[in-house]
């Protein structure tokens, strides 16, 4: 092995001597009181590329893990898909979604699974039985990192959007919350809800300041600046603010004091 010292210290190449048996330098360099590592070119390079490598591994294997083992199907109960029939053996690893319900498996391709979650009360459609919160929250989960990913993308109306809204609070806080108290909003009670909203953002930033709540309370004051204006339509404003409440949830990783703020805001109007 060649010594791990430059040659001098006004030189990037590496000592051409071998190191001495059982060190790192070789005789020269060990009697220098400073010592310089040599450090190939590519070194920033390959540490980047094995950070990403295990990145991206890891992040496969935990879609993988949402989605309920879709390498493994011989016990599905059903053998076809929901929408577009097609059999279980031929759908793609990164397109199922399957989950146990009474004993027995139940499958569906990601994007059926997504359309199923924007009902009011997501159900078994074989079944009709509801959706658990866990199963609600590992879609939801499943949901962002499509988002992220930009792999699949179902369109959100208006409704959607509300849908999606009140399905995060009430997986997150538990508590009941009407869909319509956000579609059917008026423009006053929209402009004091976001001002609420916002106040709070803001004195969360400002007691830890960090880029994503900055992000977050540009992305508000957007909303209320537009607010303000009477020639934009009220359906445009509220499809608006529900798109950045779901972008605020989906970037923050710790959901509750966020599902908090949005909820005790909703109470004071």
């Amino acid at each position: 092995m060649l010594c791990s010292s430059t040659k001098n210290r006004t030189t990037k190449s590496r000592c051409s001597h071998k190191a001495l048996k059982g060190l790192l330098f070789c005789g020269k360099h060990l009697k220098s009181k400073i010592k310089t590592l040599w450090k190939p070119d590519t070194l920033q390079v390959d540490s980047a590329r094995r950070i990403q490598k295990v990145w991206r591994g890891w992040m496969i294997r935990h879609f993988l893990e949402l989605e309920g083992s879709p390498l493994k199907r011989t016990d599905c109960h059903n053998d076809e898909e929901l929408v577009t029939l097609e059999e279980k053996d031929r759908q793609h690893p990164l397109n199922f979604f399957s989950f146990t319900e009474n004993g027995k498996r139940w499958w569906f391709g990601l994007d059926t699974m997504f359309k199923l979650m924007q009902v009011e009360l997501p159900t078994n459609p074989f079944t009709k039985e509801p959706f658990s919160p866990e199963l609600r929250i590992r879609v939801r989960e499943l949901q962002d990192l499509c988002w992220y990913r930009k792999m699949i993308r179902v369109p959100e109306t208006l409704h959607d959007k509300a849908i999606v809204l009140v399905h995060l609070l009430e997986d997150t806080l538990y508590e009941t919350v009407s869909y319509t108290r956000f579609e059917y909003m008026s423009r006053l009670s929209l402009l004091y809800f976001t001002s609420d909203v916002h106040r709070h953002i803001e004195a969360r930033m400002i007691e830890r300041p960090s880029t994503i709540r900055r992000k977050h309370l540009f992305i508000l004051e957007s909303c209320l600046s537009k607010q303000g204006n009477p020639d934009i339509h009220t359906d445009f404003l509220i499809y608006q603010l529900l798109s950045t409440l779901l972008f605020l949830l989906r970037t923050t990783k710790n959901k509750f004091p966020l599902s908090f703020i949005i909820f005790g805001g909703l109470q004071q109007i």
